[in-house]
């Protein structure tokens, strides 16, 4: 099992510091939109790709966090073999520590408690956060759902620590804070650093299985039959990915390194979404209103 917490060292020891500014700028229903309880279980750096921000194009260095979401809302599915697979909420955005990027603003808040250098040793970390719901249309124009952890009415994340306070019902809010209960991980955890790759980081991201081929009410294929393994699949289409560690350890162990055209990813679409003008983001740890119980409510009587 790869040890985070020496990954997350090295990590810094390396100049990836995460908590340090730099100049410049499936096949399931989505996850109840609402409060909810999150768990951190996977951060994947998935190589530099191409992009576009405000007409121009653009490399981006991406990022994928996972968190599992657990709740009375947000059960786990329970599978007909009895196993339980759990709801997650996948993040996709650019690997930034630029002080306006959304990624180092996330940083900040799941790293509530300032003892942490970089993400993988967070890994495990329970959170509170707010499911929204956003819609769109596939290339094909089916239309779908996502849930996601950034509300862009705000411009903010809906993630904060797991706690809630605690509220009198004759007096109202007491100022006293409780820990909100989240479930234990379902799934083993995934890392993977781009300069620290090694095997084992590399067997942890991978995912077995193919999403067979739609068709249409004609018959027509819509969409090929596609391997589930994305997270290697894209950090084998990067631009950078030829020379970088991970393309020499795959090499030297005679791996293939080609993604067929099938099943290379789609990133041009994503941007370095910063936050509007005039927005501002809760500061990390900041109390809120959310989650309100009574004085005596057991932990898991909170309604998400």
């Amino acid at each position: 099992m790869v040890d985070f917490t020496k990954l997350a060292a090295a990590a810094a020891q390396a100049g990836m510091d995460q908590s340090k500014v730099k100049a410049g700028g499936g096949d399931f229903d989505p996850p109840a939109e609402g409060p909810c309880r999150l768990r951190l279980i996977s951060y994947i750096e998935l190589g530099q790709h191409a992009g576009e921000w405000q007409g121009k194009a653009k490399k981006n260095n991406k990022v994928v966090l996972q968190f599992e979401v657990s709740g009375p809302k947000h059960p786990a599915i329970v599978m007909d073999d009895g196993s339980k697979v759990p709801l997650i909420i996948t993040i996709r955005d650019n690997l930034s520590q630029s002080d306006k990027s959304r990624f180092f603003k996330l940083f900040n808040i799941l790293n509530h408690a300032g003892k942490a250098t970089h993400t993988v040793a967070l890994l495990g970390t329970p959170y509170k956060g707010r499911s929204v719901h956003r819609k769109y249309k596939t290339k094909t124009g089916e239309e779908r759902v996502s849930a996601e952890l950034f509300d862009k009415t705000t411009g903010a994340w809906t993630i904060e620590p797991p706690r809630y306070e605690v509220v009198d019902p004759d007096s109202g809010p007491t100022g006293e804070y409780k820990e909100l209960k989240v479930d234990p991980a379902l799934t083993p955890f995934k890392a993977f650093v781009w300069q620290l790759a090694d095997m084992e980081q590399w067997a942890s991201i991978y995912i077995e299985g193919e999403y067979p081929e739609r068709k249409n009410d004609k018959g027509e294929v819509t969409a090929p039959a596609k391997s589930k393994n994305d997270f290697q699949n894209t950090i084998k289409s990067a631009m950078n990915f030829r020379g970088s560690p991970i393309h020499a350890l795959l090499a030297n162990a005679g791996e293939a390194l080609d993604v067929p055209d099938a099943e290379r990813p789609d990133l041009s679409s994503d941007d370095e979404h910063e936050a509007p003008e005039g927005t501002k983001a809760p500061a990390a740890g900041a109390p809120t209103k959310a989650g309100k119980g009574r004085a005596d409510a057991a932990l898991d009587d909170i309604p998400y």
